[in-house]
């Protein structure tokens, strides 16, 4: 885990070789094609697996840790923005917030609220 203030990556690995990656981010590249968006903070990011290992829970399993890692850092709600994976965020407990069309991509806005842990 690489760590800054209130933001940090993850990056799973299987016998010790990379598979995957999450974060939370303060800056996201969708602030700078809808500045109206810089309200928002603390964002889910750079989610990825590697190809051969998609479809197996390890998207859903890094997001759950990035959420822990949160927590653990006083943050009480994510934001994230997707245009492939609405259903792998709503499984998780993420909610709508709003829609965007961007560059003909259909943007979803999803937010999650976290139980602060003391």
């Amino acid at each position: 885990m690489t760590r800054q203030k209130d933001q940090f990556q993850l990056v799973m690995t299987s016998d010790g070789v990379p598979i995957g990656t999450a974060g939370v981010y303060n800056t996201v590249r969708i602030l700078e094609k809808i500045p109206r968006l810089n309200i928002y903070t603390h964002w889910l990011a750079l989610v990825y697996t590697i190809p051969m290992e998609r479809g197996k829970g390890y998207g859903a399993l890094l997001c759950e840790k990035v959420e822990e890692e949160a927590k653990k850092e006083g943050i009480s709600k994510l934001h994230l923005y997707t245009y492939t994976a609405e259903s792998l965020y709503k499984r998780g407990g993420w909610q709508l917030v709003e829609r965007i069309e961007v560059e003909s991509r259909n943007i979803v806005l999803m937010e999650k609220e976290l139980a602060i842990l003391k």
